[in-house]
């Protein structure tokens, strides 16, 4: 029987907290190696270590601490890359849409440009700054990272959220119309 996870298991925080300080950087190491990206692999450990807290209560005292730590890593490592496919494909069906858009009529599409120009005045500044350089100055988001100093992953979530909250303002004026 593992005797940290029994204390776990029962909510001893200062076993987790033993746990995590003997165990973080090798996972850490472990998530780096898939994704390249040290916030994003930082990312990946903190999840790793709030899933097994708040599942704690289903914790197999008979399986080796290791274990289940590097099983839950691959399943966040999963997670992290499907989510990332996810995004890609949105980013590329919006890159569509917007070619669509453009052989518009010119005067709508000018109306277009200043709404949307509008709704990026909304954002706050760093997703504004972020979603540009990447919509209108065409830099990818590994350029991006590089050029603001902040991982890969923080650009995409970025423009995730920018183009979330396009959307949902598309919504709403369609329905308004």
């Amino acid at each position: 029987m593992n005797i940290i996870l029994v204390k776990i298991k029962h909510g001893d925080h200062q076993a987790f907290k033993s746990l995590f300080e003997s165990c973080h950087y090798k996972l850490y190491q472990f998530c780096y190696r898939f994704t390249n990206d040290r916030d994003t692999a930082e990312d990946i450990v903190q999840n790793i270590f709030i899933h097994i807290w708040n599942n704690r209560a289903k914790l197999n005292e008979q399986t080796p601490v290791e274990a289940i730590l590097f099983k839950t890593a691959k399943q966040e490592i999963s997670n992290w890359y499907r989510s990332l496919k996810n995004q890609e494909e949105r980013i590329e069906d919006d890159a569509m849409i917007a070619e669509e858009e453009d052989t518009e009529d010119p005067h709508l599409a000018e109306l277009q440009k200043d709404y949307l120009y509008k709704l990026l005045d909304k954002l706050p500044d760093r997703r504004r700054e972020i979603f540009m350089l990447h919509r209108f100055d065409g830099l990818t988001c590994q350029e991006i990272a590089q050029h603001l100093e902040i991982s890969k992953s923080a650009v995409e979530n970025q423009i995730g959220l920018a183009l979330a909250y396009l959307r949902e303002q598309a919504k709403l004026s369609k329905s308004l119309l």
